[in-house]
């Protein structure tokens, strides 16, 4: 899921408002918007929104020449049926952006006839699956016939079964531009993905995904050259000591429901241990109950994408740096203890 932290402010937006409209239609879970064109209001996907920044314009006063205006806008791609056929609107919505706005993005969205459509005003419209996209992992809306395609994971709660809840699983990273695929171990759905980190030794992280019947394990991994350090290093009595604080001490951090701040999330354990298969593989794992991601959906996909990739970025530095002699267990425990920028140290 693209988060607002995620999207960059251009240069040359000076609009509070239109940047919140922008942040507000890109971070948006709900992929739908009602439009109303003045004929009637239709159920519309929301395609692409797309910032615009026009040029600053002069008028002349006795002064000279004054800026006067500047028009910033969001333009949004809707797509609806009609008739049999696919129907795209381009509702855009502008200010001048050398004068505050007082209409808040509210305001504006109902200005233009626009206003987010409800989980229950989808589920209204009736849904049908489509093998139009990932093999039936989407679903449409079916106005004549002819569906407009959604993902089903953002608009529903997820079957408690595990091809779904990989399905499901592959296109929140997909969303997220996280390299990714889909393939199966002993008959059971498995998804690998790749994620880049410049503070890692060889610059990526590995994860791999499990599904069983009840249950998936998520295990995300340093990469060969990390493991290369670990088998040559001569301080590995010290890394257990690490490793031991962090399993015994250590929480992701991250809301706990959509809106909260971060805090501590004990919904999910995650271990750290060295691969079983002699690899030299140093790798976090988690097990992840499906009733548990039915209730808390985002939080476990975010867990997954986001949050336990980023513990494992922020503690390479103290591991590596046992591991190379660089630092001693003790002194690696005594910083994490100060830190909490990614985790939450439980007292």
């Amino acid at each position: 899921m693209i988060t607002n932290d995620m999207i960059c402010r251009p240069k040359n937006i000076y609009s509070d408002t239109i940047w919140e409209l922008y942040k507000l239609l890109q971070g948006s879970e709900i992929r739908y918007m009602w439009y109303s064109d003045r004929k009637r209001e239709n159920l519309c996907l929301i395609e692409s929104v797309e910032l615009i920044a026009g040029d600053v314009c002069y008028a002349q006063f006795s002064e000279g020449a004054l800026p006067s205006s500047k028009d910033e806008s969001v333009l949004i791609t809707l797509s609806d049926i009609e008739n049999g056929e696919k129907k795209k609107y381009y509702p855009k919505i502008t200010v001048n952006g050398l004068f505050k706005c007082y209409e808040t993005t509210s305001e504006l969205l109902k200005s233009r006839g626009l206003r987010f459509a409800s989980e229950e005003d989808i589920r209204k419209a009736g849904f049908r699956e489509t093998e139009q996209y990932y093999n039936g992992s989407a679903l449409g809306i079916p106005v004549n016939e002819y569906p407009v395609q959604v993902y089903k994971d953002a608009l529903i709660d997820a079957v408690n079964d595990k091809k779904n809840v990989a399905e499901s699983i592959f296109n929140c990273l997909h969303r997220q531009h996280i390299a990714c695929k889909m393939s199966s171990e002993n008959g059971l759905p498995r998804v690998d993905y790749v994620i880049m980190s410049d503070t890692v030794p060889g610059e990526f992280i590995r994860g791999q995904a499990h599904f069983y019947d009840c249950t998936s394990e998520v295990r995300i991994s340093y990469n060969s050259v990390c493991a290369d350090i670990y088998r040559k290093s001569e301080h590995k009595g010290e890394l257990y000591i690490l490793l031991n604080y962090i399993n015994a001490h250590t929480f992701t951090e991250q809301p706990v429901t959509a809106g909260e701040t971060k805090g501590l999330c004990t919904s999910f354990t995650p271990r750290m241990f060295i691969d079983e298969k002699g690899s030299g593989c140093i790798t976090l794992s988690v097990v992840i109950d499906y009733e548990l991601r039915r209730s808390r959906r985002y939080q476990t996909d975010d867990h997954i994408s986001q949050y336990l990739p980023k513990l494992l970025e922020h503690l390479s530095s103290y591991i590596f740096g046992v591991l190379k002699g660089e630092m001693t267990a003790e002194e690696a425990i005594s910083e994490l203890k100060n830190q909490n920028a990614v985790f939450w140290e439980q007292q």
